[in-house]
């Protein structure tokens, strides 16, 4: 449940980066759009799999959601810790 719980994060910009537009090498440069790219992939995925489980009546609420973690939270303060737990 890393991208759920926020526990895995974007990767950092200012490792590969010496500023906005230039980076240590061009190998670091190919390695963090490797990385954020995996990110964004994987954080989709997740995403995806979430909004499934929800019934198509309450996925306009969460239609605009685009991080995991935020739309877990916002799920669990609607509808609570133990309905979640039900569901599994």
């Amino acid at each position: 449940m890393p991208y759920i719980n926020g526990s895995e994060k974007s990767p950092d910009r200012s490792f590969y980066y010496k500023t906005i537009k230039e980076a240590y090498s061009p190998e670091l440069a190919v390695k963090y759009l490797e990385k954020l790219g995996e990110f964004t992939r994987n954080n989709k995925k997740a995403l995806g799999a979430i909004k499934l489980i929800i019934f198509l009546k309450n996925t306009k609420q969460f239609k605009n959601k685009i991080n995991v973690s935020k739309l877990y939270n916002t799920i669990k303060a609607i509808f609570g810790e133990s309905s979640l737990k039900l569901i599994n």
